[in-house]
């Protein structure tokens, strides 16, 4: 008791500790987590007057040569300026929502592609490296199975504003896989995720070319880099088929790899790793396995890269479901080489509502503070500003599925005291609230063999990020009409520093902001008493719009009770629970998506994070029901 131990970079700019006597086990060893940087600092203070001297060894030391650290997503580095972001591509690639960022057992990045198959159901298949889940060969006989169900996906990590140091949202993923074919000879890694992406996540399928040809250039990767924001590729150089290079740490077949002979754009990087190479028609044909490309600064450095062969892995060993890709891709034996790529939701189904363009248009972002006194204008400041709403209007009914908020950096990182509220528009301002949700950014991480909500880092540095676009979940999705507000609501002092960014708007547009004083009315920004001005608040609506507008989907009294005690959702209803289930974190992170047909109880499965508050939705075809519960 009174030791302490702590672990330090040689710059002191990551600090694991303290540890103390609490972390004692009855093995004695502690395993710590990874440190980043290539140099670590171990110190050990006891207290002066202890009548010990404590000992330490040090057993082992593992060496990330690829600089991975674990959990979060990351930012852009220095050595990522050749690789321009995805969503800044022109003309706009289709398939770039089919890419996902993927966390391996906390402790690994790579990249993932979802993949179509032939009977077009929307299966979540998605294609990686088999030397993602073993670390680059070097865990001797790995447990595939249970590395492949520490999986989580981040779908949309994407940069939303071009030539900025904004991250991409945290709050879409889909945690754990099961794994349906690995092939270490190619390298060819195909799981399932164990839920299938909600629609609000705006999945797209990639569609494959299994044809021994490789299509033709130009050829595309897109990717994420060191676990960082979508980038992308592109070759004019003709593939070939080649041997990969003499590795020891390999075995690989001989032809087993197309090459690419330099890029004209882009390059690849630690966490590219199973990212998938597109032909000119972007067809999947292969997943990233290594290679030598990087950026010299802002340009490719020249060097080639190689991808695993999809045409290889089609029926490698067709005595083994697990050593082939064909009774995945292809359920119906349609003895096709080709598969289109799928959006499964109508692309005009669902958007994301927003009155300023900062990519294509003269809007400019800005985060005004005030003129007199201190704070932001339309965020925490001496004013005491209670509440900042922006207007929308909607031509047809549509369900709020969430908001996006673009919010520079705290100081502090921590958001506390902050609501995102939807309202009815009454008399031109904000009338009846339909439903508010606490915003608390987070995300799913895993460690100890478990999926962990996690907190968003909302601070920013200079080598980092400056800024922060983050999801809100409305799990119970308010129906809307006409004109609407969503606003954010501070609570005085606890939310200190938060604003979000509004726009400089180009000529002729109206104001679309209102802000509420500390008497409770609202006045528009047009007159706000020191600084009034005509803006947008980067707070942006993804709506669903409603096909059936007679439909009644709003939330009924719930015939159905959760038990905590036996963790399981039980049924007073005739039928039973007949309908899909989903789980959601109290942010709205989804967890687990089920579907139940007449049963009397459901048990929840044991990986759902007990003990956290979370919310239940049950739909069936005649309503939709929300219980909040602590699982």
């Amino acid at each position: 008791e009174g030791g302490k131990l702590f672990l330090y970079s040689s710059d002191k700019s990551h600090i694991l500790g303290s540890f103390t006597s609490e972390n004692n086990s009855e093995d004695n060893m502690l395993p710590i987590a990874p440190v980043d940087g290539d140099e670590i600092i171990v110190e050990y203070s006891e207290p002066a007057d202890a009548a010990f001297e404590g000992q330490l060894k040090i057993t082992e030391v593992n060496h990330d040569y690829r600089g991975i650290l674990r959990a979060e997503p990351k930012a852009q580095t220095s050595g990522q300026m050749c690789m321009p972001d995805i969503l800044c591509a022109s003309p706009e690639f289709a398939p770039k929502d089919a890419v996902v960022l993927l966390t391996i057992n906390g402790t690994f990045f790579c990249t993932g592609t979802l993949l179509n198959n032939t009977s077009q159901d929307g299966t979540p298949y998605l294609l990686t490296a088999v030397h993602c889940l073993n670390k680059n060969f070097t865990v001797p006989n790995p447990d595939y199975i249970k590395v492949a169900g520490t999986i989580i996906a981040f779908f949309n990590y994407n940069r939303p504003v071009c030539g900025t140091r904004m991250k991409g949202t945290e709050e879409m993923s889909v945690a754990g896989t099961v794994l349906k074919t690995l092939i270490e000879n190619l390298d060819i890694a195909l799981v399932r995720l164990n839920n299938t992406p909600p629609d609000y996540y705006k999945p797209y399928y990639a569609g494959w070319n299994v044809s021994s040809t490789g299509g033709s250039v130009p050829h595309m990767n897109v990717h994420h880099p060191n676990g960082s924001l979508k980038k992308y590729g592109k070759s004019d150089n003709a593939i070939s088929l080649v041997s990969y290079p003499n590795d020891a740490s390999t075995h690989f077949d001989s032809y087993s790899h197309w090459y690419v002979n330099g890029w004209n754009i882009g390059s690849t990087a630690a966490g590219s790793s199973g990212s998938a190479l597109f032909d000119n028609n972007n067809l999947v044909i292969g997943g990233l396995t290594g290679g030598t490309s990087n950026c010299n600064n802002s340009n490719p450095n020249g060097g080639g890269d190689y991808f695993s062969t999809l045409f290889k892995g089609w029926v490698y060993d067709e005595n083994h479901d697990s050593l082939q890709l064909k009774p995945w891709l292809d359920p119906i034996n349609s003895g096709v080489t080709q598969c289109v790529g799928m959006n499964p939701f109508p692309s005009d189904s669902i958007e994301r509502l927003a009155h300023a363009d900062y990519n294509n248009g003269t809007d400019q972002l800005a985060n005004t503070k005030l003129n007199s006194g201190t704070g932001y204008l339309f965020g925490y400041n001496s004013l005491q500003t209670l509440e900042f709403a922006e207007k929308f209007t909607l031509s047809k009914s549509a369900k709020i599925a969430g908001v996006y908020l673009l919010n520079p950096a705290m100081a502090s990182g921590v958001i506390n005291g902050v609501n995102i509220n939807i309202y009815k528009s009454q008399n031109g301002l904000p009338g009846e609230k339909l439903s508010s949700v606490v915003f608390k950014p987070k995300y799913i991480d895993y460690k100890d063999g478990n999926f962990v909500d996690t907190d968003k880092t909302m601070a920013g540095s200079a080598s980092t990020f400056d800024s922060f676009e983050s999801f809100v979940r409305f799990v119970d999705e308010p129906k809307i009409k006409g004109d609407f507000f969503v606003s954010y609501q501070i609570s005085y002092p606890a939310s200190n520093g938060f604003s979000t960014y509004n726009s400089t708007l180009s000529a002729g547009k109206p104001n679309y902001t209102w802000l509420k004083n500390q008497s409770g009315n609202w006045f528009s920004a047009e007159n706000h008493p020191s600084q009034p001005m005509k803006t947008s608040l980067a707070v942006q609506p993804l709506v669903h719009y409603i096909v059936n507008d007679n439909i009644d989907d709003e939330p009924t009294e719930s015939s159905i009770w959760y038990s905590h005690t036996t963790h399981a959702l039980y049924s007073t209803q005739q039928g039973g629970i007949n309908g899909v289930i989903e789980l959601y974190t109290i942010t709205g992170v989804l967890i687990g998506k089920y579907i139940c047909t007449n049963v009397d109880s459901f048990s929840l499965p044991e990986n759902i994070l007990k003990g956290q508050l979370g919310l239940i939705r049950i739909l069936s075809s005649e309503n939709t029901q929300i219980i909040k519960v602590i699982f």
